[in-house]
């Protein structure tokens, strides 16, 4: 309505039944808000919007810089890697973006989808009393 051509959404796809993330990645997901999300170098050396983490929050308390991509993946990576096979949401809950909140439940990949485009339907029918 206000002038967008697309959204990126796929955070709301991560939180389904479909999806290719872990089963305690996805409770991460639903478990956390709005305001849980930070934008870190922690796991690529690049820029990426996560669910808040021990991982990428040693980062800031150490005070360092993350090397840049490629060489920050060789040192997250075993740590991430590790935390993933222990299921720890703590460390390494995954990528998320900033509709974090919006995500109430896991659900099939076609609710999402569905509920997507009920919702646009109905925007695009109220607009029109604006015209």
């Amino acid at each position: 309505m206000l002038g967008a051509e697309g959204a990126w959404i796929g955070t709301a796809f991560l939180a389904t039944e479909e999806a290719g993330i872990h089963q305690f990645q996805k409770e991460a997901l639903v478990e956390s808000g709005d305001t849980d999300t930070v934008v870190s170098k922690s796991v690529t050396g690049k820029p990426a919007r996560l669910v808040r983490n021990k991982w990428a929050q040693a980062w800031v308390d150490a005070g360092k810089e993350p090397l840049p991509m490629p060489y920050q993946s060789m040192i997250s990576g075993p740590v991430l890697a590790a935390a993933t096979q222990a299921e720890r949401k703590d460390i390494a809950p995954g990528f998320a973006g900033q509709g974090l909140g919006l995500i109430r439940q896991i659900r099939p990949a076609r609710e999402v989808l569905e509920d997507l485009v009920r919702s646009a339907e109905e925007s695009l029918t109220r607009a029109g009393q604006f015209c």
